[in-house]
């Protein structure tokens, strides 16, 4: 009894702050069942690695792709290191590509996708001879929202794949379609998508119509993260928008669902209307605010991650069985649900450069 009594006031004192979510949108609900999960933290160190790379889950163990060497290893449950693959070069299974912007493993067809600099990327299949695929896009110069050439890449790039095509976030690189123009959020494509076969690229996406709605009030805080899902669908999550968007491989909504993360401030700064104070409001609401900063989909649970408080603060882990919340638990910083290798779901890898080590964390539901 006082279990459920305590599941109805957590969900009142929670709906009773959510008056800002647009009713119509939100197809969530909560239903609390989780309220810890317990996390293993995994430790582990590669012998002559520079620990600058990127990682993520194969068919059946981590990997960690050295973007310095170009090394890939898999990493097992246990933090067990196995055999050093690949390099820079032009071999059998070297990649001729001098640090990737970004590098992912596609389960779906079981190669390897680099992003390299000179829109292009890079395809290794089953490990072996990587083909160098260069872009398909329109070189008018044509500056406008629809066009492959008005975009240029975040300084944090995610990225992912489904077999036919390889996806990353991307932001308007022109005045003509930057972040200041008052259309942006209206009209401002999310990802580049790539044909892995033909180079063909088109900007898709869009922001959300909350974003767009409040566009003077977020402005300064335009980062999203995304996931292919196993079936094509696509999930999106904006730093300040307590929603998930869930789209099809077209970009047109299925649902939306989610609600504020636990102890998030977001008293979020006014960006005014000059780039000072667009980066003034910016640096103090990222070290001070509360923003949404992960998202993944796996086995019919998505999984998000926030800061609280700013980059100080303890991190935040919203489970989502569905469209319904069942947990929002307390998680280690930079904690990023990346995939499921039984029976555990497990985080990307985070690097310690200065003292060459490197650890990721498994748990249970």
């Amino acid at each position: 009894m006082e279990k459920r009594l305590f599941y109805l006031v957590l969900l009142c004192l929670i709906v009773s702050c959510k008056s800002h979510i647009n009713k119509s949108e939100n197809k969530g609900q909560i239903d609390i069942k989780v309220s810890k999960i317990d996390i293993h933290p995994v430790e582990f160190k590669i012998n002559n690695s520079s620990y600058m790379g990127f990682s993520g889950v194969g068919k059946d163990s981590l990997y960690f792709f050295d973007e310095f060497f170009n090394h890939y290893y898999h990493i097992s449950l246990d933090g067990k290191i196995g055999k050093k693959q690949g390099g820079l070069g032009r071999g059998p299974g070297e990649l001729p590509v001098k640090n990737p912007l970004e590098v992912r493993y596609c389960v779906s067809n079981n190669s390897l996708i680099a992003l390299g600099g000179t829109n292009d990327i890079f395809i290794m299949n089953q490990m072996t001879n990587a083909k160098r695929i260069g872009y398909k896009m329109d070189e008018a110069d044509v500056v406008s929202y629809d066009s492959a050439t008005s975009y240029t890449l975040w300084p944090e790039i995610v990225a992912d794949c489904d077999g036919k095509y390889f996806y990353y976030n991307v932001q308007g690189n022109d005045d003509a379609v930057g972040i200041m123009r008052s259309d942006y959020y209206e009209k401002a494509a999310l990802l580049m998508r790539v044909d892995i076969n033909s180079g063909e690229v088109e900007p898709i996406g869009h922001y959300s119509t909350y974003y767009a709605e409040n566009r003077d009030k977020l402005k300064h805080l335009p980062f999203y993260y995304f996931d292919v899902a196993e079936n094509g669908d696509i999930y999106v999550t904006h730093q300040a928008d307590p929603l998930i968007y869930r789209y099809d491989s077209d970009f047109n909504l299925k649902r939306a669902f989610g609600f504020d993360g636990i102890d998030m401030n977001t008293e979020y700064s006014n960006p005014g209307s000059t780039q000072e104070q667009f980066m003034e409001a910016y640096e103090k609401d990222m070290q001070g605010a509360g923003f949404y900063y992960w998202v993944h989909h796996i086995n019919g649970y998505t999984f998000r991650s926030y800061k609280k408080q700013g980059v100080e603060s303890q991190d935040g882990l919203q489970i989502y069985k569905g469209e319904t919340l069942i947990g929002d638990v307390e998680v280690p910083a930079n904690f990023k649900v990346i995939g499921y290798i039984k029976p555990y779901f497990v985080t990307k890898i985070i690097c310690d450069e200065e003292n060459e080590r490197a650890k990721f964390y498994k748990f249970k539901l």
